[in-house]
């Protein structure tokens, strides 16, 4: 157990072991985030959290930029893409997922799911009849996420890249999008292995998850409609950690390209994986769903209905928290760091010292979760006003 401002767990594998080092910087950010999109707050405090985030881990290489994203500021101009009427339909959706999420073992599932990822990796390299299995069905899972998310070769792409008319693009706009999109899909083909890695530790976890909280979403009596109607429950809200983990890793990169290259320069190949991933996750919920339905009741149709109910489900729950949440936090940090590039008053070395010291309540909220940290080394990394 590792407290850093990495924010990210990994595991270091030899031939027969590994040993994941789990970040616990990370878990208390997703539990914050997880937090406030469930209690239904503005996206203004997640904005502060994740560019305190994205400050922590740029810390070392960027002590300025560091500096600038602990202080940053929301404007109070909205920064929404959709119109009103779309971002009420949005809001409708995610009010009735939020009632559906299981809250009550949030921390349980966000840990869950850092581990479980983890545990895959080393796994995958050492595969059980499970294993195996997941793998199988990632590199489908893949193929279906290149085919919805590379969607330039389709007649409808302009209506798809307005978000079917919730939003206006000019023209100059959407051809960009069609060369972005042509070569995502060169890169998803060049990285394919990799993606279906990752894919298989997503699909992994959600399964060990599913089996390890099967009494939190699964009822003891009941038929196939019933186990399903609580499987989404889960899904929801494992598919809910997952965005915000994404999003969290995202504005993390973002900040680190910042303090190397640029944020104006191309938007680099490991921040659109993890938007793939996401898509892929559509497919593996809907493989999950499969064991709630009785074997006598499967057919050749049943998967691919199985998949439209989940792209319908899932898709619209994705569909408002970009619209709600990841759009306008995206829009804020990098307007953040567009201004401290173009500002060199802002680039001049900071005092002596960690810059964030003392400066982490944006992070970690004012009072520090109970049981959480006893040890005198953190506390003082957070300063004197904790």
């Amino acid at each position: 157990m590792i407290a850093t401002k990495q924010q990210s767990a990994s595991v270091v594998t030899k031939r027969d072991e590994g040993v994941i080092l789990f970040d616990v910087t990370q878990s208390m950010v997703l539990k914050r985030l997880f937090q406030l999109v469930a209690s239904d707050q503005p996206y203004d405090a997640a904005a502060k959290v994740l560019g305190a985030a994205a400050g922590l881990a740029v810390a070392d290489q960027h002590p300025a930029l560091c500096s600038a994203l602990l202080s940053l500021r929301v404007p109070e101009q909205s920064e929404y893409v959709h119109d009103e009427a779309a971002l009420r339909q949005h809001y409708e959706v995610l009010k009735l997922v939020l009632e559906t999420l299981l809250t009550d073992w949030q921390s349980s599932i966000i840990d869950g799911f850092i581990f479980a990822h983890e545990i895959s990796h080393f796994m995958f390299h050492e595969p059980d009849k499970l294993m195996l299995r997941v793998q199988a069905g990632a590199r489908s899972a893949f193929e279906f996420a290149l085919n919805e998310v590379c969607y330039e070769r389709r007649p409808d792409f302009e209506t798809i890249a307005q978000h079917y008319g919730a939003i206006h693009i000019e023209p100059a706009e959407l051809q960009r999008i069609w060369v972005d999109l042509a070569n995502r899909r060169m890169h998803y083909e060049e990285n394919r292995e990799h993606l279906i890695e990752e894919i298989t530790c997503d699909a992994y976890a959600l399964t060990l998850l599913m089996s390890s909280h099967a009494r939190a979403w699964r009822p003891l009596e009941g038929g196939s409609n019933e186990k399903l109607s609580g499987f989404s429950r889960f899904a929801q809200t494992f598919f809910l950690v997952a965005c915000l983990s994404d999003l969290h890793q995202a504005m993390i990169k973002r900040a680190l390209l910042s303090a190397t290259t640029g944020i104006e320069s191309e938007k680099p190949g490991h921040i659109a994986d993890m938007h793939f991933r996401k898509t892929a996750l559509f497919y593996t919920i809907a493989e999950r769903a499969m064991t709630c339905v009785p074997a006598a009741d499967r057919n050749d149709q049943t998967f691919p209905e199985m998949l439209y109910q989940v792209k319908q489900v899932i898709g619209l729950q994705k569909q408002a928290l970009d619209a709600l949440v990841v759009i306008p936090i995206t829009r804020v940090i990098k307007a953040a760091l567009v201004a401290f590039e173009q500002d060199r008053a802002q680039q001049q070395p900071v005092e002596l010292g960690e810059c964030w010291q003392g400066r982490l309540g944006e992070l970690f909220g004012e009072s520090l979760p109970a049981a959480t940290f006893h040890s005198a080394a953190f506390h003082s990394m957070l300063g004197g006003r904790f």
